[in-house]
């Protein structure tokens, strides 16, 4: 009995008590729910994270050219998250392990056709993570119009539970923070994720000059468990390759 007083002694130690230096604050239900499946994720799952440069020179001219006809067909402003999310479907469904998941015995894999992309955003109480169903059906126009209201709705907490789940793959995009590079915890059952830096000017050397460009890191962080480094590798490769050629997404 003496020892268990002990012991209990010392949970109770190692407990920050509240003081004028400190606030105590319980966890939200959110907040709880965040560190449990992200805890899941990062323990449950061995992870491996490739990293790749892209120009973003042809992106951007694209973007430019569609911010006024898709304005004046959704009343919608286009982004960048806009067009990757495009490119991303088209890209997932070519390559089936990177928008896979684990069945829950894990014996089986569950290739799924289609794509339900799901978009992180990032709120003060904790990260909420819409998903936009059967995005491969969607043109560009509505693909923007379903992840603007999605993203509506989470900022101003009318999200449905259902709009959070049966997700396939997710991005995170922290590039409007001027993050340079980061890779995010897979979004489970996912197989994937992709994280977004910020696009910034650099030299690069193309035909032996040097000249600036707009680049930008995009990390895939995948479970090892589905996927494989050259599966990986494959992937980006043809996502680099769509976003650095991106007029084909009009086709």
């Amino acid at each position: 009995k003496a020892a268990t007083n002990a012991q209990t002694s010392q949970q109770m130690s190692a407990v920050p008590a509240a003081s004028d230096e400190t606030e105590l604050v319980p966890m939200s239900m959110m907040r709880k729910v965040i560190a449990r499946r992200m805890s899941e994720s990062y323990f449950g799952a061995p992870t491996f994270m490739q990293t790749w440069e892209v120009d973003m020179t042809e992106m951007n001219a694209l973007r430019a050219k569609l911010i006024e006809p898709i304005m004046e067909k959704t009343g919608k402003k286009i982004t960048v998250t806009d067009l990757l999310s495009l490119a991303l479907v088209r890209m997932l469904l070519k390559h089936k392990y990177i928008n896979s998941s684990l069945s829950e015995d894990g014996n089986q894999i569950i290739f799924h056709n289609y794509v339900n992309l799901a978009v992180a955003v990032g709120l003060e109480e904790g990260l909420i993570v819409p998903v936009v169903k059967h995005a491969e059906k969607m043109s560009l126009s509505e693909l923007v119009v379903a992840i603007k209201d999605l993203t509506a709705r989470t900022v101003s907490k009318k999200l449905l539970p259902d709009e959070q789940m049966g997700s396939t793959f997710t991005i995170s995009n922290l590039g409007m923070y001027g993050v340079s590079h980061f890779s995010a915890i897979i979004n489970q059952p996912n197989a994937a994720i992709l994280s977004v830096a910020a696009t910034v000017k650099k030299p690069v050397v193309i035909n032996n000059e040097i000249v600036i460009r707009p680049m930008m890191n995009m990390s895939l962080t995948s479970d090892h468990r589905l996927i494989d480094g050259l599966v990986a590798a494959k992937f980006m490769t043809d996502l680099k390759a769509l976003i650095e050629n991106p007029f084909s997404l009009l086709i």
